[in-house]
């Protein structure tokens, strides 16, 4: 028998109401979204043990409340939304806020199941798309929906083989001819079996908004409906990776339908029942193909989706407190444990027998209303329970009871604070105290009762091997982790009295913390445990033994944890292998991991192997770092080709500069010349410049000289600067061996004159030389006649108007102007391509 003991959660501030918790998927940290009259919304990380974490002072809004919170699967990453539509993250003990475009309540956030896409979206029906593999979140898309996101269910990784063959066969029989010719052609494996719940990541998702309408956004952010429910949607979430089950309100009851669903996100109802409820707001999966429900003030109906069966609970024999009302309902999967809370602080807890029926076996009390229950650190091997009612907040965890006998008497543990005894004789009494109860002994008429605090005090006074072994002798095995865990020199005893214990997780831990990572590997073999293997491995880096690495791979292959099979066999020397699971899978491609598959010099075709994970990088869109190992081969050109994909100007820049590479210079210089904002950085043009000067590009050099020209004319005005540029582009020319550099020295030496021509006419019209300016700018008006180029004669049209207001042709000119200001303009001809005459450009 077990109980559950709870602990209270202290925060720094009094009369603090929590409105929200979450617990981290794969540690025990729980986030409580908090509101305080005088301090506003903020929000506090507590771990298992109920302290807050030290050094997360997050952001407090004084006037805005906590609305929505997900922790990222694997990484130490929090994001908050709040009601005024900002977005803040937590990350290794700093926050920050993200520039999201949301400006309303933030009413869902969610993570995908191996976190690489973030969702958000808010009361406007806005929502926004990130991606979160690494680093802060960045934003990929954002659409304006209108109706408001109500639950978002992100997809797994579509299963194969005979995990699928039964939706296939569900869809064929639907009438799904695709599903039909897939179960025709499908053949069973004889080779090993996929492993369940190790699957990639799949950025797909289904959402719920508030008018009944189910969208499925796939994996680029685009979205499509597929269904429009006739209620209310009230829950949603995917069973066994293939079906999607929906619950909506609708006339008075609750409809529950599976559906099967598609590679390209369409849905076939599959299995429906609706059922009488009045509180249908409380829904949970409870397993491969189960739902528990609560439909009433003190009932919950358990649905089997897979063959229709029904269970109601508490059963019978169930001892319940009469007029209490079931609030909260969460499940754990770990110990198949279905928890309920209720109005009057009274938490339930029931679990599957051998035979598959459900069972009360325990109960326990809380101060003050249930609002919330949801369980946390499954991924640990230690499920915790968070309990929220408002003004308090509890951490409950499971533990044996307490109990012993002798001839005379017997005692056993009825609440956390409650010892009941009996005697020979029958009589009952009991002992309440205030500690919880966490350990028991007595002789003759002497009772003890410790709290596990057996073992602290030998702790705190530096005798770790006593309270070792005092922990060892009452087989109190999470004390004799807790002592270990105390003292670096002490873990590895305790590690080895865990083992021989067969409490592998703690002695894997101990072992890790000892220092001893291939005896946790060993071990975490031994046991399959691949979550501890996957810890040891971290932890010894690239000190792994080739033949234990191979062995390690493959078990770590066949459980789906591709990246950390890569790295082993990288590690091993197996290029090759490990280049080939990143490629067949979707496995995360890390900087780390990359580091790990790059050959080091010396390996037999080094050149080889660095090309194809180039090739694997850049199909990632990791352009920079399979830029990086292409020039570690050399292959200085094709390293630019990568930089150019990215668009980092910067970085191209950089590393075209740091080169000799003729061909990756002029590569870049025509890449920043095309698409990079070189009109407004003064770097980039200079870059441009010394790129064509070192590659010897005379021709291009002259255009580009040609194109700085026209821009100080048209942008700046300046053409004292643009006859510069003109001089510079022809003196280019004048290098080259091209036969039509003849022509097109002429007309850039035409294009001179004119600059200059016009600059003259300026300073005579400015010095107050009127009739001497105007004679000469008739005679360029003639000159420039039906003739393309940087002086027009709208710009000396212009300048007479300007600068010869009192002439007796200005009206002339100022007709001459408006005739040619109202005809239609012809499209300037592009000079992006490097293949233009010098002619064509100016």
């Amino acid at each position: 028998m077990t109980l559950y003991i709870d602990s209270k959660l202290n925060f720094t501030d009094n009369n603090v109401v929590s409105t929200l918790g979450s617990w981290h998927p794969s540690l025990p940290l729980l986030a409580l979204g908090s509101y305080n009259q005088e301090k506003g919304g903020f929000v506090t990380i507590f771990h298992e043990n109920g302290l807050a974490l030290e050094g997360c002072e997050w952001p407090i809004l004084l006037s805005n409340q906590v609305t929505a919170m997900a922790w990222h699967p694997t990484r130490k990453l929090l994001v908050v939304g709040w009601d005024g539509g900002e977005l803040y993250i937590w990350l290794e003990y700093s926050w920050a806020r993200l520039e999201a475009p949301h400006n309303a309540a933030l009413t869902t956030v969610a993570f995908s199941l191996g976190g690489g896409r973030l969702l958000a979206a808010d009361a406007a029906g806005s929502l926004s798309g990130w991606q979160s593999a690494s680093g802060a979140p960045l934003t990929s898309f954002h659409h304006q929906l209108g109706d408001v996101i109500t639950h978002v269910t992100f997809c797994p990784v579509r299963p194969t083989g005979e995990t699928s063959i039964r939706g296939l066969a569900r869809a064929a029989v639907a009438g799904d001819e695709n599903a039909l010719d897939a179960l025709a052609a499908w053949r069973p494996r004889t080779t090993a079996r996929m492993r369940e719940g190790s699957q990639p990541d799949n950025h797909s998702c289904y959402a719920a908004q508030d008018n009944g309408a189910i969208l499925y956004i796939d994996h680029a952010g685009s979205c499509s409906e597929v269904l429009n429910a006739p209620g209310n949607i009230i829950f949603m979430g995917m069973i066994s990776n293939v079906y999607l089950l929906m619950a909506w309100e609708n006339g008075g009851a609750l409809s529950l339908t599976r559906f099967i669903t598609s590679d390209d996100g369409n849905i076939t109802t599959d299995t429906h029942v609706r059922m009488a409820a009045r509180n249908g707001q409380a829904i949970v999966l409870t397993g491969n193909y189960c739902v528990a429900v609560i439909t009433g003030d003190n009932l919950i109906r358990v649905w089997d989706s897979e063959n229709g069966d029904n269970d109601v609970l508490p059963n019978e024999n169930d001892e319940v407190v009469a007029g209490d009302i079931f609030t909260s309902i969460s499940y754990c999967n770990l110990s198949d444990t279905l928890c309920c809370g209720t109005s009057q602080g009274n938490l339930y807890f029931w679990r599957r027998d051998h035979r598959n029926r459900w069972k009360l076996i325990s109960s326990t009390s809380i101060k003050g209303t249930v609002k919330e229950v949801s369980w946390g650190s499954e991924g640990l091997m230690n499920p915790l329970l968070h309990v929220n009612c408002i003004t308090s907040v509890f951490i409950l965890r499971e533990q044996p009871v307490c109990w012993g006998y002798t001839p005379n008497v017997w005692m056993v543990q009825k609440s956390a604070y409650e010892i009941a005894i009996t005697n020979k004789m029958e009589l009952t009494s009991s002992i309440k105290t205030q500690i919880t109860v966490r350990a028991f002994a007595f002789k003759d008429q002497y009772v003890a009762l410790g709290d596990g605090k057996e073992v602290q005090l030998y702790i705190k006074s530096g005798a770790v091997a006593s309270a070792i072994r005092v922990a060892a002798e009452a087989s109190a095995w999470h004390l004799v982790w807790r002592a270990g865990s105390a003292s670096t020199t002490h873990a590895l005893h305790a590690a080895t009295i865990l083992e021989t214990a067969e409490q592998t997780e703690q002695a894997i831990a101990l072992y890790q913390k000892a220092g001893k990572p291939h005896m946790a590997l060993k071990l975490a073999l031994g046991c399959g445990d691949t979550s501890a293997m996957l810890a040891a491995v971290e932890s010894l880096g690239e000190r792994v033994e080739p033949s234990l690495a191979r062995k390690l791979a493959a078990h770590l292959r066949r459980a789906e944890h591709h990246s950390h099979a890569a790295a082993l066999l990288a590690t091993a020397g197996e290029y090759e292998e490990a280049l080939d699971i990143v490629e067949q899978s979707s496995a995360p491609l890390t900087e780390e991991l990359a580091e790990r598959l790059a050959a080091p010099a010396g390996t037999v075709g080094r050149d080889a192997l660095l090309r194809r994970l180039a090739d694997v990088l850049g199909a990632r869109g990791l352009y920079h770092h399979a830029a990086k190992r292409l020039a570690s081969t050399g292959d200085k050109a094709g390293a630019m080709r990568w930089l150019m994909r990215s668009g980092d100007a910067d970085r191209i820049a950089t590393f075209a500069a740091a080169t000799r590479d003729r061909a990756a210079q002029l590569m870049a210089a025509d890449y920043l010349r095309r698409h990079a904002d070189w009109r407004t950085r003064a770097d980039l043009t200079r870059h441009i410049l010394h790129f064509y000067t070192r590659a010897k590009a005379h021709g291009k050099l002259a255009a580009f000289y040609a194109e700085c020209a026209k821009m100080e004319v048209d942008e700046f005005g300046n053409f004292e600067k643009a006859l510069e540029a003109l001089k510079e582009a022809t003196r280019c020319l004048s290098k080259t061996s091209d036969p039509e550099t003849g022509s097109q020295i002429m007309a850039l030496q035409e294009q001179s004159t004119l600059v200059k021509k016009y600059l003259d006419l300026k300073k005579l019209l400015e010095s107050g030389e009127t009739n001497a300016g105007v004679a000469s700018g008739q005679q360029l008006l003639r000159a420039l006649s039906g003739r393309p180029g940087l002086i027009t004669e709208e710009k000396v049209l212009k300048l007479l108007v300007e600068l010869a207001p009192s002439h007796p042709d200005n009206p002339t000119f100022e007709k001459q102007l408006q005739k040619l200001t109202q005809q239609p303009q012809e499209d300037a001809q592009s000079v992006d391509s490097t293949d233009h005459s010098i002619e064509e450009v100016i």
